[in-house]
């Protein structure tokens, strides 16, 4: 696999151009079936890169997940064969798409060995295993929603590599960078726009001293 850093000097700088509430450049959602092997790979591709990437490991869960996932400007699903099988990455999945519709987060859906289709639909190779929990109906519904809702965002496909995993990663990470770049020109201009903005009650002040000096005339 392609092993190369990417280039340092061109890649974004997360302190620089994050707001408040934002704690990483990057969540990525996957399942274990890819956690140790083609994910481990992309994560450590963009810890090179000098993005900031959370992966949500076994100490991390409930709230403390979710408030991450909210405090994360990019969010990363890796789809792969066995990303529904795990109730965790569903629940993450669904939080996601939340974040998406309620925040304007930004969502990359990575397709890892499966079509995007089939996440859509659920068929073939993706297909959603079924769990013995509490309202499984009634939550089955909200995550098909989900799937369908990523499966048709714009992501990535490993099959546009010929099965280079290296190549394939670095594809995500130009992606990734890309997407903070832009991101980071839209918060510096809000800055500017905010700094350069008077405040109402400057202006109210400004006016009142007009006033005053038309009056002592």
């Amino acid at each position: 696999m392609d092993t190369s850093i990417v280039d340092e000097a061109s890649s974004p700088s997360s302190s620089s151009c994050s707001s408040i509430d934002e704690m990483y450049d990057v969540f990525l959602s996957c399942s274990v079936d890819t956690r140790k092997t083609f994910t481990d790979h992309l994560y450590w591709t963009l810890k090179r890169a000098r993005v900031d990437v959370l992966i949500a490991e076994n100490k991390l869960r409930g709230p403390e997940l979710m408030q991450a996932i909210e405090q994360s400007r990019i969010a990363v699903i890796i789809f792969s064969r066995e990303y529904a099988f795990s109730v965790g990455c569903l629940e993450e999945l669904e939080k996601i798409m939340e974040c998406r519709r309620t925040l304007g987060q930004m969502v990359l859906p990575i397709f890892y060995d499966v079509d995007p289709k089939d996440v859509g639909k659920q068929t073939g190779c993706f297909l959603v295993y079924y769990h013995r929990v509490t309202d499984w109906e009634e939550m089955m519904q909200s995550w098909r929603k989900s799937l369908i809702e990523a499966a048709n965002l714009s992501g990535l496909d490993c099959t546009e590599s010929d099965g280079y995993e290296g190549t394939f990663a670095r594809q995500i990470v130009d992606e990734i960078t890309s997407k903070l770049k832009i991101a980071c020109v839209d918060v510096a201009a809000a800055k500017r726009c905010s700094h350069s903005t008077p405040k109402p009650t400057a202006l109210r002040s400004q006016s009142q001293q007009r006033v005053g000096l038309k009056t002592k005339k």
